[in-house]
């Protein structure tokens, strides 16, 4: 190549583009697995958030069922896909999205135990 240039012979040839792209490819890191679930999941969350975003006049409670109702099969799918404690990790983000019935519904099991008087004991 050096003889070539120096004589004035340089030749350039165009390559593919595939060339190209092999070399800028990067490899998956490990653990990145894309799956459905998982993007689900974003989605369902994206969706409660818009959902919180909007005005509602029963102060989000049919927003709320709807979410749960979807969010349980959702939960087993991503727990059958990955495993209890990536699952666990999604109940606990949806138990941060959706606060108040898991509060409401603590304090109804308490009630049916007899250990929850009220707020003023």
């Amino acid at each position: 190549y050096g003889a070539a240039r120096d004589s004035g012979l340089c030749v350039d040839v165009p390559q593919s583009v595939e060339v190209y792209r092999r070399e800028t490819a990067r490899p998956e890191p490990a653990g990145a697995a894309r799956t459905l679930s998982l993007t689900l999941a974003c989605f369902w969350a994206l969706l409660a958030n818009v959902l919180a975003m909007t005005p509602s006049r029963d102060n989000h409670w049919r927003n709320a069922y709807i979410l749960i109702a979807v969010g349980i099969p959702l939960l087993g799918f991503i727990t059958v896909q990955h495993g209890p404690w990536v699952g666990l990790l999604v109940l606990a983000a949806g138990c941060s999205i959706l606060r108040w019935p898991v509060i409401y519904f603590g304090r109804w099991l308490r009630s049916k135990a007899g250990g929850y008087k009220g707020p003023a004991e």
